[in-house]
């Protein structure tokens, strides 16, 4: 028994570190065309910087990501995590919030491939007043959700707060 689930862990532990060459046409299959920029993209380096808030991390130099998935739904980031878990790329999430560091679309390690899951095609404001409360999804800009929720944009806010951190893109107060 003990040998059948060594057997069949080493399966999906290798399987799961495939090479990364199958990355791309993973995506290709579950992601529309319009949405995936790969480095041979005539796009590539504008959607790359795009939301870049320190120009010291985009140089020449600064390693770049095989692939920017710019999702417009719940899906898209669904398939780029499973195919970077299945071949073994690393996914930088970026909502258009405050990255001073460029952790969202750079790498320090050039051996290790990785991709950008783009979240700010994904702003919606959902409030439901009768209940209090409000969905507020990964991209929704600050004046997006303010302007929904008719919040203060002068004070901090665990709503904003929330979102950002979790997509790993921001800088605010818990």
């Amino acid at each position: 028994m003990a040998l059948a689930m060594l057997a069949i862990s080493s399966f999906f532990l290798f399987s799961a570190h495939a090479s990364s060459d199958d990355f791309l046409p993973c995506l290709s299959r579950a992601i529309p065309e319009q949405l995936l920029f790969t480095r041979s993209s005539p796009s590539f380096a504008s959607v790359l910087a795009s939301s870049v808030r320190n120009p010291r991390f985009l140089t020449p130099a600064t390693v770049r990501p095989l692939c920017i998935v710019t999702a417009t739904n719940a899906s898209h980031v669904q398939a780029a995590v499973v195919c970077g878990r299945r071949h073994g790329v690393r996914l930088r999430v970026r909502s258009g919030g405050h990255d001073y560091e460029g952790l969202s679309y750079r790498s320090v390690r050039a051996e290790e491939p990785f991709a950008v899951v783009d979240l700010a095609g994904l702003r919606c404001v959902r409030v439901r007043r009768r209940a209090a409360t409000a969905w507020v999804d990964s991209g929704a800009t600050l004046g997006e959700r303010t302007a929904r929720t008719g919040g203060d944009t002068s004070r901090p806010s665990p709503v904003t707060a929330a979102s950002k951190v979790h997509a790993a893109g921001g800088l605010e107060f818990l």
